[in-house]
């Protein structure tokens, strides 16, 4: 019994993921490139601002550098 459950999540999971494939093809082809690549950058923009965010929930986290090492360059160079 607890096999089948599981199949029939599966299942569903399968389902669902296939028509959100589908819908996400179909908005694909009605938008130009530029549309495409504009709401790509707007979309890693999001996942990049909320890993951001939650890295800063960590308890050990430390906030991200905001300067740059410069290194010297060897002597005779």
């Amino acid at each position: 019994m607890g096999k089948l459950v599981w199949v029939a999540i599966g299942a569903a999971g399968g389902i669902y993921a296939y028509r959100r494939a589908q819908r996400a093809a179909e908005t694909v082809r009605e938008r130009d490139l530029v549309e495409n690549l504009q709401a790509a950058g707007d979309r890693a923009i999001s996942i990049a601002s909320s890993i951001r965010a939650l890295t800063a929930l960590l308890p050990n986290s430390r906030p991200a550098a905001r300067h740059t090492i410069v290194v010297p360059p060897k002597e005779g160079s």
